[in-house]
């Protein structure tokens, strides 16, 4: 099996594909289950992220999944200092003056996490075109979608 990086660089490739395509990448998610075979799921329209989650999480349950990505559009705001992301994280991005919007993939296997993101470029006039790719090993997260995977033979 590829490097966790690897996989996000894989499924970069596709996702560029259909940006170039369409201009928009829709939030949907990438899951290998154990058997191997690779499946793009569109994510579930609900209402509430915490049913979102569930609806995830017996997903990939039911199949087996031993990695996944979700990849989505999201803002998210580089070179800030402490107060400014304080204040972000608070108030949100949409009207902040210094967002980036980007096409972000969060993965997770046994090994662990990667973050990987690519800025998305609209420029008036112009075709929307992503920016180069970034993947990150991440050391420590939290959150409603961390910790997706099922846990087979792990004490609980």
């Amino acid at each position: 099996m590829t490097t966790l990086e690897e996989f996000v660089k894989d499924v970069d490739e596709k996702i560029v594909m259909i940006f170039e395509e369409m201009g928009v990448v829709y939030a949907m998610w990438h899951i290998v289950p154990r058997e191997g075979r690779e499946i793009f799921v569109p994510s579930p329209t609900v209402e509430n992220k915490a049913v979102l989650d569930k609806v995830m999480r017996a997903f990939f349950e039911k199949i087996d999944a031993v990695r996944f990505a979700l990849i989505n559009e999201a803002w998210t705001l580089t070179g800030a200092d402490d107060d400014e992301l304080n204040e972000a994280m608070l108030t949100g991005l949409k009207d902040h003056p210094d967002r980036v919007e980007v096409v972000c993939y969060t993965a997770e296997d046994e090994m662990g996490r990667v973050l990987g993101m690519r800025s998305i470029i609209r420029e008036k006039g112009k075709k929307p075109r992503l920016g180069p790719l970034s993947v990150e090993r991440v050391k420590f997260s939290e959150g409603r979608f961390v910790g997706m995977l099922p846990q087979r033979g792990r004490p609980s």
